[in-house]
């Protein structure tokens, strides 16, 4: 994804969403998405609000659990 200024609105439609070629998005693209602070995802993710699964050093979000807490897809 590319990098935005914190001002700048994201620019993902719903379909570029549920056509993202991975099976996960990064706590980076979350936060562009959501429009919040990587740290609040950080917390989203540790309270369990989000399904994230650890890669290496990084917090890799699911992307139909994702799409289904967003309501995007039935569960």
């Amino acid at each position: 994804m590319p990098h935005r200024s914190p001002t700048e609105p994201c620019s993902l439609s719903v379909a570029d969403l549920r056509t993202h070629p991975s099976p996960y998005f990064t706590r980076s693209q979350v936060a562009q998405i959501l429009d919040i602070d990587v740290r609040t995802v950080s917390r989203m993710i540790e309270r369990g609000d989000l399904t994230a699964r650890r890669g290496g050093r990084k917090f890799l979000i699911l992307k139909e659990p994702f799409l289904q807490w967003l309501g995007l897809t039935s569960a």
